[in-house]
């Protein structure tokens, strides 16, 4: 995929399973071009049951020219969509910790995400948006992290101080230690 004079690109990353509701991404996406006809959602993910659906869910809502599932990527071009996309989404009905949610973040991308992931401070930290599993929240974060002047260098020191390897070893040792 192209992004050369592409902007409002979103990116969303997970097996097309139910359980990562990218049906409901499409459904909001299918509101937010109402109002940015040019904005993109990329969504790439090995088929875990939901593909085909997904495929006839764009079709029908005639966002063929809008929403792009490309199926499984390799680490490359997940580094290449995340360094290159403006945005990270993931509408996830439940996620443990969400390490492509860490991925992007450490690019430097602000994210409309799920409030049903463990990332509640992700507005507090200026890294994105929390919203409802619902399409009309998340096709209104979409117009709004647009608005907002997010600072990629800012979300790269947050997720570095946050959870680079050597904190999160010390944070293990001290609640080992103080045990």
């Amino acid at each position: 995929f192209c992004f050369k004079d592409i902007s409002n690109v979103f990116f969303s990353l997970g097996r097309l399973h139910p359980i990562k509701d990218f049906g409901l991404l499409i459904d909001a996406f299918s509101l937010f071009v109402k109002e940015d006809k040019n904005a993109k959602l990329i969504i790439a993910g090995g088929d875990d049951g939901e593909g085909e659906k997904l495929k006839q869910q764009i079709i029908n809502l005639k966002l063929n020219n809008s929403v792009f599932l490309i199926g499984h990527i390799d680490f490359e071009d997940k580094k290449t969509l995340l360094n290159n996309c403006d945005y990270f989404t993931l509408a996830s009905k439940f996620e443990s910790f969400g390490i492509v949610i860490a991925e992007a973040l450490s690019c430097g991308k602000p994210i409309v995400l799920s409030n049903k992931t463990p990332w509640k401070y992700l507005e507090t930290n200026k890294c994105g948006i929390l919203v409802e599993n619902e399409e009309k929240s998340f096709a209104n974060a979409f117009s709004e992290i647009k608005k907002l002047n997010y600072k990629p260098q800012e979300i790269k020191n947050y997720v570095k101080l946050n959870y680079d390897w050597s904190i999160i070893v010390n944070k293990f040792l001290s609640s080992i230690q103080n045990k």
